[in-house]
């Protein structure tokens, strides 16, 4: 789970079209839970159009809005949104594209079977810490 607090629309524009736009070497499918909203209490800490401007990146990387999405093979490059009211946060699920031949290929080739673990290979600098991060967990 990634909080989006405080991230602007560049941001997510970045995201999308720097890694979760791409088609991704992976042993499996995958799915990235961002935090986008929240209630009474978080609701200061994001941009009211948060979810229009992350599904707006998504729609234009050719993402596909799927309420009953999850991270399998006839999800790729679709998403949902999901409202918790038990934890008072609204999330954005996404699941991106992956390629499970390559990542079998690149174990194969290696031994080590590490290398097609999209989780170890991509990695994302938070705009708003700096450090380097992963948006990627299985689903």
């Amino acid at each position: 789970q990634y909080d989006l607090a405080g991230f602007s629309p560049a941001w997510i524009q970045d995201l999308v079209t720097g890694c979760l736009g791409q088609t991704l070497s992976a042993k499996t499918y995958v799915g990235c839970k961002f935090v986008i909203g929240g209630g009474k209490k978080a609701r200061g800490k994001y941009d009211p159009d948060m979810l229009k401007h992350f599904t707006e990146a998504l729609r234009g990387a050719g993402f596909e809005d799927d309420r009953g999405a999850s991270a399998c093979k006839e999800c790729m490059g679709a998403y949902k949104y999901q409202h918790d009211t038990d934890q008072d946060l609204k999330y954005l699920h996404v699941f991106p594209k992956v390629d499970l031949s390559a990542a079998a290929a690149e174990a194969a080739g290696d031994g080590a079977g590490g290398a097609g673990d999209v989780r170890s290979n991509v990695r994302i600098r938070s705009r708003k810490s700096g450090s380097i991060v992963s948006p990627f967990s299985p689903s």
